[in-house]
């Protein structure tokens, strides 16, 4: 057996002995970037980005190495907390 395949195999065994099971893992959530979130919520990508900069509207944001990234369940809250009532007469 080649050194390479050597390592290969004490690699994938060490993977295996740490694995989480599947059931237990949390589910991956889907980050969306600045221009789906845009789209999303029917916004030009400049204003979102004015509001993150500024902000001036709650909507959390994921900065990772200068990329930012929307975690896709905290858009339907956000819309949300933005519902108008109207009043009976």
């Amino acid at each position: 057996m080649s050194r390479t395949k050597s390592r290969r195999t004490k690699m994938a065994r060490h993977e295996a002995s740490n694995a989480v099971p599947a059931s237990t893992r949390p589910a991956r959530e889907r980050l969306l970037t600045e221009a789906e979130v845009a789209q999303w919520l029917g916004i030009s990508l400049l204003t979102l980005r004015k509001w993150r900069c500024q902000r001036t509207q709650p909507l959390p944001f994921l900065k990772i190495a200068n990329v930012i990234r929307y975690k896709e369940s905290d858009l339907l809250p956000f819309v949300e907390s933005h519902m108008v009532v109207p009043r009976s007469l």
